[in-house]
Parts: C-alpha cells; sequence; structure tokens
C-alpha cells in the first residue's frame, strides 16, 4: 500500500493523531504488522525509552520489506547534556517538567535506558539484528533547556563551538542513523 502513514506508540494520546492513517499501541513486545509490510520504518526519539533496542529491531526488521529502510534520530550519550541526563533520576527530571513554566502543560516523561545512543552500541545492535547501516551523522540543536534562557544560551554556544571544530562532531546532541534491512536467506 502506497502511502499510508501508520503510527505505533506506548501513549494512548496516538489514537488522537489525525494526521495518521492507521493507529496503533505498541505492547512491548510485536508489532501488529504482517511481515514485510513497511518500505521505511522512523523513530524519533524513541529508542533511549527502550530497555531492550534488540526487541524493537527485531521487530522492525520483520515488519519492513527486503531493503526497506530504517530511520532513527536518538540523544547521543557522548553528549555532556544528554550524558548528564542520563545520570540525573527520573524523578529529580519529573519535578524540574512541572516546576519549568514553559512546560507547565501536564507531561509525560518516559523512564530513559539510554541501550542504543552511541555511534558504536547503535552499530553493533543493527548489524546483530540484520541491518546495514547506510549512513551515520550527529547534529546539535539544544535541548534539555527546560525553557531556560541562560541554559539555552550556554548550550547553543555550545553546539556553535562543536560546529566549528570538526574532530568535536561526535559529542553533538543527536544521532541520525539510515540502515538497510538486509536480504533474507
Amino acid at each position: 500500500m502506497s502511502g499510508l502513514l501508520v503510527g505505533l506508540d506506548v501513549n494512548y494520546g496516538i489514537m488522537q493523531n489525525n494526521y495518521l492513517h492507521v493507529r496503533n499501541l505498541y505492547n512491548g513486545k510485536t508489532f501488529l504488522f504482517d511481515n514485510n509490510f513497511f518500505d521505511v520504518v522512523c523513530c524519533h526519539t524513541v529508542m533511549e525509552h527502550v530497555k531492550d533496542a534488540s526487541i524493537v529491531l527485531r521487530e522492525v526488521n520483520r515488519v519492513l520489506k527486503p531493503k526497506g529502510i530504517f530511520i532513527s534520530v536518538q540523544p547521543n550519550i557522548l553528549s555532556p547534556s544528554v550524558f548528564i541526563s542520563s545520570i540525573i533520576p527520573d524523578y529529580f527530571k519529573e519535578s524540574v517538567f512541572s516546576a519549568s513554566t514553559a512546560h507547565s502543560i501536564v507531561r509525560d516523561l518516559y523512564k530513559t535506558y539510554y541501550k542504543f545512543n552511541s555511534i558504536n552500541r547503535c552499530l553493533k545492535i543493527l548489524h546483530s539484528c540484520g541491518f546495514l547501516v547506510l549512513e551515520v551523522n550527529t547534529e546539535g540543536p539544544p535541548l534539555y533547556h527546560f525553557g531556560n534562557p541562560l541554559l539555552l544560551l550556554i548550550q547553543t554556544s555550545y553546539e556553535r563551538l562543536l560546529n566549528s571544530q570538526p574532530f568535536l562532531i561526535n559529542f553533538r546532541n543527536l544521532l541520525h542513523i539510515v540502515a538497510q534491512k538486509t536480504l533474507q536467506e
């Protein structure tokens, strides 16, 4: 089927997303789709919330057509702001979000595991799940500033420094990975 936009999430709020043609809740184990169903699967800031990336990536591989494309964007654990966030307890993050005026709307904060958040880990896990990595990039928009102008200024300055020095690109905030499902035997 061409042009089908499908959403899969653990949050029931996906059922109200009118941009999607199909909406499904994820049970944490299997995707409710046939084998070789999708041409492309995208995950944007999802994999840091997955306890076992191999389980999810095997399912992605199963539902992708042969030579299908997997695109993933996730926080880079080598970025100082992401690393610091990874060692801060979730209860503290929740209190910061609830106290922030920029995030006064009630938000769901999902537990973070950071098991698929470095280039080496991503390459290893993707390969073990039957993917050929086509491209790995980093980028650095400011993350985790909680609406605080001072934190935003510090992070923006830091990102400009990273972008000015080619040897520092592995420390940018986000990993972008494009992988292809290898042919099945």
